[in-house]
């Protein structure tokens, strides 16, 4: 790399590594999208804060509905 370069990717390549993280055409893919084209980073480390926080979120609630669903056919299967 030459020294002060700077690494970016080109649009397709930027908008493939989006769809592959956010999806295609979600409301999420627009805001990041928007705050990159005018190179607003605060906004997109925002945006993509807010969509892990949700991410971990909805994965401890499947993990939990996993275990109660688990527990419950544990119950059934010692006759309680």
């Amino acid at each position: 790399m030459l020294p002060g370069a700077r690494y970016r990717l080109d649009p397709f390549h930027l908008r493939q590594a989006m769809v592959a993280a956010l999806g295609r055409e979600t409301q999420a893919y627009r805001k990041v999208w928007d705050a990159v084209r005018t190179e607003e980073w605060s906004r997109v480390e925002k945006v993509l804060t807010k969509m892990e926080k949700q991410k971990r979120r909805g994965e401890e609630a499947a993990y939990l509905e996993a275990e109660i669903i688990h527990g419950e056919e544990l119950a059934r299967h010692c006759g309680r």
